[in-house]
């Protein structure tokens, strides 16, 4: 799912009139009465609506932003780890296969063919 900046086709450190000038944009393009009819439309002006409800109010913006930094840092939390022959931590997951190689015979002192 999109974040609400990217939703609004914007950067993260846009200022509150950058914000307001993405939203009209974006609602005028998804109007209801623009696009009779129009389920998608419809759902993006929803959630268009909702994203500047959130981000041009400072609380909740930084509440908001909160949230996706503890999402962002939990999902790097969740990958596994890879030990490189070293001992050291490499990326989080092997690359390659010749990655995954050394990590098999950094554990088990075993060279795969």
């Amino acid at each position: 799912m999109k974040t609400y900046y990217e939703l609004l086709e914007i950067e993260p450190q846009a200022t509150v009139d950058e914000i307001k000038m993405a939203y009209k944009r974006l609602a005028k393009r998804h109007h209801p009465d623009a696009n009779a009819g129009s389920k998608q439309s419809e759902m993006m002006f929803k959630l268009v609506n909702e994203a500047y409800q959130t981000l041009s109010n400072a609380a909740a913006r930084a509440s908001y932003d909160a949230g996706m930094k503890a999402k962002r840092e939990e999902q790097v939390r969740s990958q596994p780890a890879s030990v490189s022959p070293m001992g050291g931590v490499m990326s989080r997951q092997p690359q390659t296969n010749r990655d995954a190689a050394k990590v098999f015979e950094a554990y088990f002192g075993i060279k795969r063919k």
